[in-house]
């Protein structure tokens, strides 16, 4: 089916580009004439300034009595020897009377004129003389033609021109919008029946019937309550007054049936469940526990050492908290690029917007989208630029403090002045008593020493260096 079009008015404009003719200033060299066998013939070989700035600009040549005898480019000599522009959509002019005799592309020659070539006023897009999309409110019937769409269809088949959805007060039939019937709180029309209803009411035996005021949510086929507003309860398909019960949400024959969230129905009243329950099961209240703890007989208790564990049976981990997936009864963490993983291995199986899935299962960003690839092959990023390094498929930056780093892993290999190297990463390291010291460990030992100095392995202090060395 083709695509729903909206029917506007609308008003068609032509834009017609207009060819530039080229205007001819008045130029001595060019306003002379061949010399005649009879003196009394010649032109004016060389006309002084005070003729030259009399003379039409758009003449070409003059004779002696300055009269023109021949125009410019663009211009008609007419019986009264002056330069008369001619019709600038000429491609070609006849040179007796300046009528057209050719016309530019998008021009069709018609008694001597240029007129534009446009045989249907309300087509949007040509293709070689035949329209083909038409302008909006218009619609191409089979000859090619933009017929208008009936005024009262709402929107409409652009092949066929016939209506699909009628405005208010008007229904569908044939593909047409007719006057519809009284009912005005039907807000679609189909046959002459009512197929829905605006908002408030239902459809009953076709015609729109108000749904109870006490309903907060009601089936739009038969008006029945699904929901209640607050002080009210469900009782079959109806909002009742309330019980003494406050966290009753549906009621059956007077018994509560349903509780609201975070209770459930226990002997005909509402009880609350465990606050350590993520979720829970509405007819025993059984829970499904938050990380960190364990299931044990639907009750949630402190789990193992594994917070990310969801559920624990006889000590060991089933199942693992969002994000995370069991290996070898671990929870370990998912890729964060991934958007669903394999909840064997762990591998992305999709990927978020802007990631490609790799025959490995990474999600990794696109070459062609990574400002920070240096070289590339086809999606798959080869290298990255400096201070950046390659980590599953993406340039990732090199921690600031690494005064040079592995550039395939990133870590640190050394820092700069004021910082140590433990585990790849460059931290603040800590003051010495020592005043020749320049690095110091996480427990304080000096573990460089200054330019001049060695570190005295027997205190463990920077001694100086022998001048005699």
């Amino acid at each position: 089916m083709q695509p729903l079009l909206q029917v506007q008015p609308t008003q068609i404009q032509v834009q017609v580009q207009t060819p530039q003719i080229p205007y001819a200033p008045f130029d001595a060299s060019i306003h002379t004439a061949p010399q005649s066998s009879n003196p009394q013939q010649n032109y004016f070989a060389q006309p002084d300034a005070s003729t030259a700035i009399s003379r039409d600009p758009r003449c070409k040549a003059f004779a002696r009595d300055n009269t023109c005898i021949e125009c410019s480019k663009g211009y008609l000599l007419t019986v009264t020897k002056k330069c008369k522009l001619i019709n600038q959509l000429c491609a070609e002019s006849d040179p007796k009377d300046g009528s057209c005799t050719k016309c530019y592309n998008g021009y069709r020659l018609e008694h001597g004129k240029c007129i534009v070539k446009l045989a249907d006023p309300n087509c949007k897009e040509f293709v070689d003389n035949i329209c083909k999309t038409c302008s909006n409110g218009y619609y191409l019937n089979k000859e090619n033609r933009c017929t208008m769409f009936n005024p009262q269809c709402a929107t409409a088949e652009q092949t066929t021109g016939n209506c699909l959805t009628c405005y208010k007060g008007y229904l569908l039939k044939d593909g047409k919008c007719v006057m519809g019937s009284q009912d005005a709180n039907c807000r679609l029309f189909e046959n002459g029946q009512c197929k829905a209803c605006n908002t408030g009411y239902f459809s009953n035996n076709g015609k729109c019937t108000q749904a109870s005021t006490l309903c907060a949510t009601f089936d739009p086929n038969n008006g029945n309550c699904l929901t209640c507003y607050n002080g009210y309860m469900l009782s079959g398909a109806t909002c009742v007054v309330g019980t003494a019960d406050p966290n009753c949400r549906e009621y059956q024959n007077r018994q509560c049936s349903k509780c609201s969230n975070g209770f459930f129905v226990k002997q005909g009243k509402c009880t609350q469940v465990s606050t350590l329950c993520a979720k829970f099961d509405q007819n025993t209240g059984d829970c499904t526990a938050f990380p960190g703890y364990g299931l044990n007989s639907g009750k949630c208790e402190v789990g193992s050492s594994d917070p990310h564990c969801r559920s624990f049976k006889d000590g060991v981990c089933q199942s693992c908290s969002r994000g995370y997936f069991l290996s070898s009864n671990r929870c370990i963490v998912q890729n964060s690029l991934c958007r669903t993983i394999n909840q064997d291995d762990g591998s992305c199986m999709s990927c978020y917007p802007g990631y490609t899935l790799t025959p490995k299962g990474e999600c990794i960003v696109p070459a062609n989208n990574d400002p920070n690839c240096a070289q590339k092959s086809g999606s798959t990023c080869l290298s990255c630029n400096d201070r950046y390094f390659l980590e599953k498929g993406i340039c990732c930056p090199v921690n600031p403090l690494c005064y040079t780093y592995d550039m395939l892993s990133g870590r640190c290999v050394n820092c700069y002045t004021g910082y140590f190297v433990s585990k790849g990463q460059c931290l603040p390291s800590l003051q010495s008593n020592d005043s020749n010291c320049e690095t110091v460990d996480q427990g304080g030992k000096c573990i460089k020493c200054r330019q001049g100095h060695y570190l005295n392995p027997s205190d463990g202090k920077c001694t100086a260096v022998s001048l005699l060395c």
